[in-house]
């Protein structure tokens, strides 16, 4: 038999339970709850965004202290909601810097190191049109089932298990470091230039 689901609603009335004075008011994402307890101590229950569980339940020895704490949280939270507008802003008109013939490399992998590397051959809009390139291995550098490698600019894969052409919109964090997610482990960089190792299986 699966566990009811608790709702916010529903963990209002357990903590709600031999409270008196119970005040609610939203400021941004939380839910503030201020109230007394049975002995008459001020007390003060806060909810985040949408969750069922509060992320504060504090009783307090004065209406001053539980003032404060009010005032301290309200303040963080009006802060960081106006960070994070204004890093939304940011990133909402930012323009990413790749450009036709740019070269965008990442590895991956737990087991062995796998590298992949490809080039920009169009941009459409916000997107990339990247296509695979391969790898040329780097003199002396072969070791025990590894190498370093250099990506090839032109030489274009046309047959791989992989696929050989993508479009990807490219992210940022704050517009000004951008890159590619390939996949969920493995997120494109423009190419340095340095060689990168890749390490595989007999």
């Amino acid at each position: 038999m699966s566990k009811p689901a608790f709702s916010r609603e529903s963990m209002k009335k357990s903590y709600y339970i031999g409270l008196s004075n119970i005040k609610e008011s939203i400021v941004e994402r939380l839910e503030i709850v201020t109230f007394n307890c049975e002995d008459g101590k001020p007390g003060i229950l806060i909810w985040k965004g949408k969750q069922s569980k509060p992320v504060s339940f504090i009783k307090f020895p004065n209406d001053e202290k539980r003032d404060n704490f009010v005032k301290y949280a309200i303040t963080e939270e009006k802060e960081l909601m106006e960070e994070k507008r204004a890093l939304a802003e940011i990133r909402k008109n930012a323009k990413h810097p790749y450009k036709v013939g740019d070269i965008l490399t990442g590895s991956w992998g737990y087991d062995q190191t796998n590298v992949d590397a490809f080039q920009v051959t169009e941009l459409k809009g916000k997107s990339l049109i990247l296509k695979r390139i391969g790898f040329e291995s780097v003199d002396g550098s072969d070791g025990f089932m590894c190498d370093r490698v250099l990506p090839v600019k032109d030489d274009f894969v046309t047959s791989d298990y992989r696929a050989t052409e993508i479009r990807k919109i490219p992210q940022t964090h704050n517009g000004e470091s951008w890159y590619v997610k390939l996949h969920h482990s493995c997120y494109l960089d423009l190419w340095d230039g340095s060689s990168m190792y890749q390490s595989y299986y007999a």
